[in-house]
């Protein structure tokens, strides 16, 4: 494979919220234990994130457990659904971002290159080939606190250029009257010179 065309990079992290020594959130590591995603490609219309669990910090029952990976997946799917699964003026950053807090909202709509396909060029139509999410969770006393989502998407895009590009990198997000809220991410986007 050709050295990537195009790099692009964005860290946003609005407040503060300890998350310990939580290993897989340090700010140098690479995402690891990933799941192995299918490399069928998925349908806009059958999109979904089914979120996996990652490290946890603390005790989490079985049934919070599922109610955490549940409410986090939907903010996650939400991003993806309205964010890249469609092009250009189709991308509704309103709904991709209802998720985030609206600090969050509005850095991420600036760096909408990496966190949508709003300014995809020479790009006619998208498919997602796959997409990963797994959620590391602190939980003191058995309450969780705060997660980090370790994502990875990949995209055919076709048209003038076809090619292949990876949005990778992490969400931070804490609960919010009772809803859990993106308060920072750091993406990464990465576009290859033909389908992978």
């Amino acid at each position: 494979m050709q050295p990537h065309k195009l790099r692009r990079g964005v860290l946003v992290a609005v407040g503060v919220l300890a998350l310990g020594p939580l290993s897989a959130c340090s700010d140098d590591e690479d995402p690891a234990g990933e799941p192995a995603p299918s490399e069928e490609p998925t349908a806009a219309t059958e999109l979904t994130v089914d979120a996996e669990l990652g490290e946890v910090r603390g005790r989490l029952a079985k049934a919070d457990r599922r109610q955490m990976l549940g409410s986090v997946g939907d903010v996650v799917e939400r991003w993806w659904q309205e964010g890249y699964v469609v092009l250009g003026d189709e991308v509704d950053t309103s709904a991709a971002f209802r998720g985030f807090t609206p600090t969050a909202s509005r850095q991420a709509i600036r760096s909408k290159g990496v966190t949508t396909n709003a300014a995809a060029k020479r790009a006619d139509d998208v498919v997602v080939r796959r997409g990963t999410a797994t959620v590391d969770v602190l939980a003191p006393g058995g309450t969780p606190a705060g997660a980090t989502v370790r994502v990875k998407v990949v995209m055919d895009l076709t048209g003038e250029s076809e090619r292949t590009e990876v949005v990778t990198g992490r969400l931070f997000l804490t609960r919010m009257k009772g809803a859990w809220k993106v308060f920072g991410f750091d993406l990464d986007r990465q576009e290859r010179g033909g389908k992978a």
